[in-house]
């Protein structure tokens, strides 16, 4: 099994010492290749500065918000991990067997990328790698400085300037696992970076250890590249990995799809080096992954983090742990998978919900991958025995390394509430709509929840049309990252200009969160209603949304209840690709240049549209994690006395006269920047 066969050395152990490491990882020439235990491949590395005060400052506020948020019994272990991060790391001995579980991917792909990649370098997040810096592992590729050269505990992660999240991407070795199955030809380049990797980041020391979810995903590259080129060097460092996710597991609070990754990891590691001195422990830690992924979900199905991507992703670590044989995973599988199948829509686009860093546990390219939650879905699902989206065969590359048979054909789900995730989708026809009703992220941080309650995401058959926002990135941009998970960047309404949960200055965080509650709900007519709080301890109001999906149209209710006068902006956020201009029966939306759909807007309300113009704000749109690109937002503005009551409708046909309800154009349409 796997993509290549097994290598033998001779028994024993080791303890990995803290001097001298790199000699004992890596051939002697690749150390000169590297030089130095703590000195990268990029010359222009230097050592870390110290903090300012400010940053210190804003680490302490920032760690005394986290601190709260942690349960009474979460402290012994945290207290037990900072007491092990002190010890030195332990190294268990490989074992004389090692070999890749898995099949590798075939090899078309990454032999029509391995050119390319060498001569030209590829894209990491956003940003650029060329080939003379495609082995610098501590250098963040788009500000092109280093992380400081320490421990990975004592790295400031969220007061630095710099996003981790990159440097972690291009360290996760995905894209040599990736090219490991082009052949031999690749072997050199694949052997020196990793070579470079290994000397540049001893166990415990640099940006590559500083979260265990890095650790883990590196696993699983290493592994790969294992079953195609194999050496002492790298399956040490595979037992390196494996001991270091057993000594720091995540725990409560900051568990969630962390959790899922070590053990997945530590599953596939026990199956790769099934006689190392550590094997039998990692196999008893992988058999807590179902239950470990059953916490992952409400009982309905949705993620409890409310992220479509996150979901995939643990979905996929699953599906990588069930094809090693893990048992017990079928139920909470199912649960997920049935839930993702009804974001689906015609042109199978999937609904995205949430946080999304890229994220994935295995490569099927050197890039960015284009339809990562996709190809999970329809992998899941034919696992499963579940009507997949795309057909009875693929080939995707994910599906061959897991194994995954011939999927059922699709079929639509249909309309579906899902009480405990606090979502509700209508379909009719080609139409997908889904309304938020239910929690902000998960139970403790709300992490990679948004601001989005009673948002109102809207696809066709053509594919999404209202949309959240993206992501954007997580650190060195505070402003976007607040206005990227904030309520403006989402399908809902904003009042006065702020967010319906208050954002924290921590980016994982939130001051207040809105409590959201279904209030009635009939799904085979297509019609929901909810409503929030998240206004009503700072503005006095209560907002409550009814939704109703027709043959012709979408009609939306916002209710207001409070008093006073208050600045009300019914948000919508359009797919890219999508235009906006005024027309005689309302706001025409069209793609490349061709009638979509029409929006009539409330007279009481003014149109704002706003494509491009200032950063952060609602003329851009995150596709990826680091890339941002125009796109139009329309903003339905008024300010009316409370309580008040503005409908707005979505036609999928020409809204005829005697089709408007009493609707007439809006009157004082407004274009912003960028139209």
């Amino acid at each position: 099994m796997g993509g290549g066969g097994e290598a033998r050395s001779p028994a024993g152990s080791a303890r990995w010492s803290r001097v001298g490491l790199a000699p004992r990882l890596v051939p002697t020439s690749a150390v000169s290749a590297c030089p130095g235990r703590h000195r990268p491949v990029c010359r222009r590395h230097r050592p870390g500065r110290a903090r300012p005060h400010g940053a210190i400052v804003s680490r302490l506020a920032w760690g005394l918000a986290r601190l709260r948020r942690i349960h009474p019994g979460e402290i012994p272990a945290r207290l037990g991990q900072q007491l092990w991060l002190r010890l030195p790391p332990a190294a268990p001995d490989p074992g004389p067997r090692r070999r890749c579980p898995l099949p590798a991917p075939p090899p078309e792909g990454p032999r029509a990328e391995l050119g390319p990649f060498l001569r030209h370098g590829h894209e990491v997040l956003g940003s650029w790698i060329e080939p003379r810096h495609r082995a610098c592992f501590h250098r963040d590729p788009q500000a092109r400085t280093p992380w400081p050269d320490r421990s990975g505990h004592r790295l400031d992660l969220l007061g630095s300037p710099q996003d981790p999240r990159r440097t972690w991407e291009l360290g996760r070795l995905q894209h040599l696992a990736w090219l490991s199955a082009a052949g031999p030809e690749a072997r050199p380049a694949i052997e020196a970076d990793l070579s470079c990797w290994i000397a540049q980041h001893p166990p415990g020391r640099g940006l590559g250890w500083a979260s265990t979810l890095e650790v883990a995903l590196r696993l699983v590259s290493l592994v790969q590249i294992g079953g195609a080129f194999p050496s002492e060097p790298l399956w040490r460092s595979v037992a390196a990995h494996a001991a270091w996710l057993i000594r720091h597991p995540s725990v409560g609070s900051s568990a969630r799809n962390h959790r899922i990754a070590e053990l997945g990891a530590l599953a596939l590691a026990s199956e790769a080096l099934p006689d190392a001195s550590g094997a039998r422990r990692w196999r008893r830690a992988a058999a807590q992954l179902p239950g470990a992924l059953a916490h992952q979900l409400h009982p309905d199905g949705v993620g409890i983090e409310q992220s479509t991507a996150y979901l995939a992703f643990v979905i996929e670590w699953g599906l990588l742990a069930r094809a090693l044989g893990i048992e017990g995973l079928d139920p909470a599988l199912r649960r997920a998978t049935r839930f993702l199948l009804h974001l689906v829509d015609a042109s199978g686009e999937v609904v995205s919900l949430g946080d999304s860093d890229d994220g994935r546990v295995l490569a099927t390219t050197v890039g960015p991958e284009i339809g990562y939650v996709r190809s999970v879905i329809a992998a899941a699902a034919a696992v499963l025995g579940l009507p997949a989206p795309g057909g009875e065969r693929s080939d995707d590359p994910r599906h061959h390394v897991l194994r995954v048979p011939a999927a059922r054909p699709w079929r639509d789900p249909g309309s579906r509430t899902f009480p405990q995730g606090g979502l509700t989708v209508l379909r009719h026809r080609d139409r997908v709509v889904v309304f938020d009703h239910g929690p902000l992220g998960e139970p403790d941080l709300g992490a990679h929840g948004h601001a989005d309650a009673l948002s109102v995401w809207v696809h066709l058959g053509s594919g999404p049309l209202v949309v959240g926002r993206g992501t954007g990135q997580y650190n060195a941009d505070p402003p976007q990252r607040r206005f990227a998970r904030g309520s403006r960047a989402h399908p809902t309404v904003v009042i006065d200009g702020i967010d319906q949960s208050e954002p924290h200055t921590h980016p994982f965080l939130w001051r207040s969160r809105a409590r959201a509650r279904l209030l009635s709900v009939d799904p085979g007519a297509g019609q929901a209603i909810a409503e929030h709080d998240g206004y009503l301890a700072r503005l006095g109001v209560v907002h409550r949304r009814s939704v109703a999906l027709h043959d012709d149209r979408l009609v939306l209710l916002d209710t207001l209840e409070g008093s006073g006068r208050r600045h009300v902006a019914i948000v919508l956020p359009l797919a890219p690709e999508l235009r906006a201009r005024p027309g005689p029966g309302g706001i025409e939306l069209l793609s490349a240049g061709q009638h979509v759909t029409t929006l009539v807007v409330d007279p009481r309300c003014r149109a704002r549209i706003v494509r491009g113009g200032a950063r952060p704000g609602p003329g851009w749109h995150s596709p990826r994690y680091g890339v941002q690109i125009p796109a139009t937002t329309v903003s339905l503005e008024a300010r009316p006395w409370l309580p008040v009551t503005l409908r707005t409708e979505l036609w999928f046909c020409d809204p005829g006269p005697r089709d408007r309800t009493a609707l007439q154009p809006p009157g004082d349409l407004e274009p912003g920047p960028g139209v």
